[in-house]
């Protein structure tokens, strides 16, 4: 009997025609040529411009690949820092910093430090500050600056005092005979990329102006340090300052690692998500993995698709055909997902409770978040805003008065309401302590007054300190007890009649040692009654110590029977 050989199994071939092209493109030359918005640029210019550019693109190249295989951070370029201000996460975190870093801003105050007495001109004084702060648009001005050291790492604010540009490069100096009254006109803001450093000291590492420019080329144009102010984020070693332009480590490149791995994950897990329900058709593919076309196929499973809905109805080959419907566990994407955006806003120095809005999971109720991040701005405003703030207080000073008190500075407003609660809360303790002290005769009034003055927090810092040569109506006067009140020249006193003819013998008491309604000058003596009377003025009880003595000094009249000091 003769067997039917077994026939020779296909090998599996498929059309290269009907498999869709998805490796990436590499980049050549040709993708790095010039804008179109230059126009036709010459054949013989561009050959000069690219020839110009080999050193720069040779030391490059061997410095990114050098760093790259190292895996060290380096600074990307200000086009690509451009670039990422447009990404939403990036942008979002910065401006939210930034708005944070000036949503209350601040005021000038003066401080107990001043010899000056005139309290008025002092708060005069203060007040023009504060509206010229808003004449000239600081808290804008700041919160653009943030804005550009979370994006470039810093930003330069050029000092306009109106001088002319050939003044530019000579040093600004703060004093009444350099800063005329009336001639500041503002602060304008330089982008970082548009300018350059000059000369610095790179040899002595003890001088101050060690890696500090002293002066900048603004496009072309030398403007001495003195007359920026500068803004900065993130310093970085003294190696690295030249190459990131003298400015600080932007903070959308700090991010950018963390935002790129976030944006991954929450592009996998949408995948995934599109791969949730996944339906596996089973068919003849004989066709197409010998070699064939796939149109048949394409056809059919378009066939299928169209028909397959809710409302539909799949048809399929109950021989040949057949039908598969496969899920994916999402189980721990949302965990994941939310790693990624812790990370992120650790990178941010913010918590997840602002840098997204999520509420705060298991026993935490946020607020050790938010008082975190209220400390974090705080810390960046005295860093970033702390030395421009500073020049401008006493820029500002000259500008409107010709000189500089130094007891005035600028403080920021406290970003949360529960450092203002505890504020008042520590207020009223010190005041409940000071009158203990001054009850037992530990402290003084005018050593309480000047504690009062010194406390930056206590809102009583326009104060005048006590002098003792001031007239004797103040209520921090020492008191003498020698002195009888009723000598003041403040009380009135008004002149006493007595009857000479007046014979005690004559005038009856009662046992009390009052006068009886018989005998004697009636009139006399009811008209001395009522002139003591008079001249006592009215009583006043409950009053005992310092109280009593300011309640005479500040009525001007009356009597306290019991004494002074129990």
């Amino acid at each position: 009997m003769r067997t039917k050989p077994h026939s020779k199994p296909l090998k599996m071939k498929i059309n290269n025609m009907i498999v869709a092209d998805t490796a990436p493109k590499m980049l050549c030359p040709d993708d790095f040529n010039l804008p179109y918005t230059l126009g036709g640029v010459p054949e013989e210019q561009q050959v000069i411009l690219d020839s110009c550019f080999a050193p720069v693109s040779s030391l490059l190249e061997h410095s990114i690949k050098g760093l790259a295989a190292e895996g060290i951070p380096m600074f990307v370029g200000y086009g690509v820092l451009t670039g990422l201000a447009q990404v939403g996460i990036v942008r979002a975190g910065i401006e939210m910093r930034s708005d944070e870093m000036t949503r209350k801003w601040g005021e000038f105050i003066r401080t107990g430090d001043n010899d000056d007495t005139d309290t008025d001109d002092n708060d005069d004084k203060v007040k023009k500050l504060n509206e010229d702060a808003v004449k000239y648009k600081l808290p804008a001005i700041f919160n653009k600056a943030s804005s550009y050291c979370g994006y470039y790492g810093g930003t330069l604010g050029f000092i306009d005092t109106g001088e002319a540009q050939d003044r530019w490069a000579d040093p600004l100096i703060l004093s009444q005979e350099t800063i005329k009254q009336g001639g500041f006109k503002g602060v304008k803001l330089i982008e970082p990329y548009v300018v350059s450093p000059g000369y610095y000291n790179s040899v002595n590492p003890m001088a101050d102006d060690y890696y500090k420019p002293t002066l900048w080329y603004v496009q072309g144009i030398p403007v001495h340090a003195s007359r920026m102010l500068y803004f900065a984020e993130n310093a970085l070693p003294t190696i690295l300052r030249p190459a990131y332009n003298f400015f600080g480590l932007s903070l959308a490149q700090k991010v950018l690692d963390a935002v790129s791995h976030f944006t991954g994950c929450r592009e996998s897990a949408n995948r995934l998500l599109e791969k949730y329900s996944l339906t596996v058709f089973k068919t003849d593919m004989t066709e197409i993995l010998s070699g064939g076309m796939d149109t048949t196929l394409q056809q059919r499973i378009q066939y299928f698709v169209q028909n397959r809905s809710n409302d539909g109805c799949a048809t399929i080959d109950k021989e040949k055909e057949d039908l598969v419907v496969m899920t994916t566990s999402l189980a721990g994407v949302t965990d994941l997902v939310r790693q990624a955006m812790e990370y992120v806003a650790a990178m941010f120095n913010e918590p997840v409770t602002k840098m997204w809005g999520l509420s705060p999971a298991g026993f935490n109720t946020g607020d050790s978040d938010l008082r975190n991040h209220y400390d974090n701005i705080e810390s960046l405003q005295q860093k970033m805003f702390g030395e421009p703030m500073t020049r401008l207080c006493k820029l500002l000073q000259l500008n409107a008065f010709g000189e500089i008190d130094p007891a005035i500075e600028f403080k920021f407003a406290p970003l949360s309401e529960d450092d203002e609660a505890l504020k008042i809360t520590n207020n009223k303790t010190k005041a409940e302590t000071n009158v203990m002290l001054m009850d037992a005769g530990v402290v003084a009034p005018e050593e309480v007054r000047e504690q009062l003055i010194n406390d930056p927090d206590s809102g009583f810092n326009n104060l005048e300190p006590y002098d003792p040569a001031a007239p004797s109506t103040d209520p921090l006067e020492p008191f003498d007890l020698s002195l009888d009140p009723l000598d003041s020249p403040d009380i009135e006193r008004k002149e006493v009649t007595i009857d000479a003819n007046f014979n005690e013998s004559d005038h009856k008491r009662d046992a009390d040692g009052k006068f009886t309604s018989g005998g004697g000058s009636s009139e006399s003596g009811n008209e001395l009654t009522k002139s003591a009377k008079e001249l006592m003025g009215k009583e006043y009880k409950g009053y005992t110590g310092q109280k009593a003595i300011d309640k005479l000094l500040q009525e001007k009249n009356g009597h306290i029977k019991k004494r002074l000091y129990p």
